[in-house]
């Protein structure tokens, strides 16, 4: 999630930084499986070997990075009347 945060930031042009909610607070709020599920991406997380998967299917794989990069809410906005 920080590369996440640090990807979005360059994107936004403005500081996004990532703010861990701990786990008792999840399950007060969100309930047990919630936090079983933010355990579970704190501790062991996804794995993908994207190069593996593109050859596997033949199509190349949108990253995250590209995604964020090209997003129309990522350009600046021209103010009317500025």
């Amino acid at each position: 999630m920080p590369e996440v945060a640090t990807l979005l930031s360059q994107a936004l042009g403005r500081a996004v930084t990532f703010q861990p909610v701990p786990e008792d607070q999840v399950e007060a709020t969100m309930g047990h499986d919630y936090a079983l599920m933010f355990r579970w991406f704190n501790e062991v997380g996804y794995g993908v070997d994207v190069p593996a998967l593109e050859k596997q299917w033949g199509i190349p794989l949108s990253k995250f990075k590209d995604v964020v990069a090209n997003a129309s809410w990522a350009k600046p906005v021209a103010m009317v009347g500025s």
